[in-house]
């Protein structure tokens, strides 16, 4: 028998706040967090993006995990790890001291599932400069790299950490794994936890997405740069469906998480529900490395799975801001759905957070969920949008049955999930 899949935790670390009500009040607020990039960024290249969103800063030491897991742990698994325990608090469980970790109260047949897009290159860059330069100490501590060759090196660079970590650190012993696949990891993520639970494989997960791009002298951004992927913006917003749209703006980094379990065992605990998850669509285009396919089928075919003669209230998008993907993204929409009266309520969350690459899709999936549970749509901080678009401009109320959540990564990964509101 195939079983309801309820959402019940939320937990979001975003640059300028962290927990389920500060995000969801930034997101409303329309709170774009843009910063002018480094100086140190600047010294020895010409950039066309200017404006980054900075990564947050990472804060979990209220569960006094032994210090030296800690000190192990790099930014993306700390990330992950204080995003999930906000969750599982937010969820209404239990933590139960195993000595320096712990095991939740609730979850005894349970998974995690972690997607990450890049993972630590700051580790790797850290190591390799490290270990070039060893020789000279002085230059090491002039650009700011340790001069003893990080110990941890090999664990931090792991695309595996995030998800072993949250496991370790809070117990979780079911299966656990990363899934990459660019852009659209955290949705790939939610997705397998939710086929694990409907066909019965666990009662629960804790499953969503976190990167963490800090590079030193900003690498890792300027691979986007050279693409001509960012946004060109003299302000730095991005306008995903603006004709004024030049590209994404670089999120440094977040995390957002949440659990799903089976419904009968969360109503059973008395659970808050902010939504179900009641279908997953993925599939790839198989057509290009780095952007959408003109009039993509596997998109359309996606939608109509997601859909299936439901009527769709809202449409939280891919919507990076860049010129092409921008485009085709909404020329699908309006093929599946036709012409503006008849399309979803449709918004960007990356125009707020930014683009927060293997992150991205958990965030959406995350504001999807509360957009339900709230019956409201954040607006969008653009001008002058593309035609015959259904954009949500200011925040609103808007009762909402059925929502989509979208992401397309490069590499022609696709994946939407479908989420309905919880009636009992």
């Amino acid at each position: 028998m195939t079983r309801r899949v309820a959402i019940t935790g939320i937990g979001a670390v975003r640059s300028i706040c962290k927990g389920v009500e500060p995000f969801w009040d930034s997101i409303c607020n329309l709170e774009l967090d843009t910063r002018p990039i480094p100086e140190t960024y600047k010294q020895n290249h010409k950039w066309k993006s200017l404006f980054h969103v900075p990564a947050p800063i990472p804060d979990i030491e209220r569960y006094e995990f032994h210090p030296l897991f800690v000190k192990a742990m790099d930014k993306t698994s700390l990330l992950t790890v204080d995003a999930a325990g906000l969750a599982l608090e937010d969820g209404g469980f239990n933590f139960k001291r195993e000595g320096h970790t712990f095991s939740v109260e609730g979850i005894e047949s349970g998974a995690v599932y972690i997607g990450v897009g890049v993972n630590n290159l700051h580790a790797a860059v850290v190591a390799q400069n490290t270990n070039m330069f060893g020789h000279d100490k002085k230059l090491l501590e002039d650009y700011g790299f340790p001069t003893k060759y990080p110990t941890m090196s090999a664990v931090n660079v792991m695309a595996n950490a995030p998800a072993a970590w949250t496991s370790i650190l809070f117990g979780i012993k079911g299966e656990n794994f990363c899934l990459n696949s660019a852009c659209s990891s955290g949705t790939y993520a939610i997705g397998e936890a939710f086929r694990k639970i409907k066909d019965g494989y666990y009662d629960a997960a804790v499953a969503g997405g976190a990167e963490c791009l800090e590079v030193p002298y900003g690498a890792t951004m300027r691979s986007f740069d050279v693409l001509s992927a960012l946004t060109k913006s003299p302000v730095g917003n991005p306008e995903p469906f603006s004709k004024n749209r030049s590209g994404f703006l670089f999120g440094e980094g977040g995390s957002a998480v949440i659990i799903l379990e089976e419904l009968e065992k969360a109503q059973k605990r008395g659970a808050k529900i902010y939504a179900e998850i009641v279908d997953y669509c993925s599939n790839s285009d198989a057509y290009n490395i780095v952007q959408l396919k003109e009039g993509s089928e596997s998109i359309k075919s996606m939608l109509m799975v997601l859909s299936n003669g439901r009527k769709i209230d809202y449409l939280n998008s891919h919507g990076t801001g860049t010129e092409l993907n921008d485009r085709i993204e909404s020329e699908i929409i309006q093929q599946i759905f036709g012409d503006i009266e008849h399309q979803p309520a449709i918004n960007s969350t990356k125009g707020i957070l930014g683009h927060t690459v293997g992150a991205s899709g958990a965030f959406e999936a995350a504001v999807t969920a509360l957009s339900i549970h709230h019956q409201k749509v954040h607006g969008s901080l653009i001008s002058d949008p593309i035609e015959n678009l259904n954009m949500v401009h200011k925040t609103s109320n808007l009762e909402i049955n059925y929502a989509v959540s979208t992401s397309y990564g490069f590499g022609g990964h696709n994946a939407g999930i479908l989420f309905k509101k919880f009636e009992g």
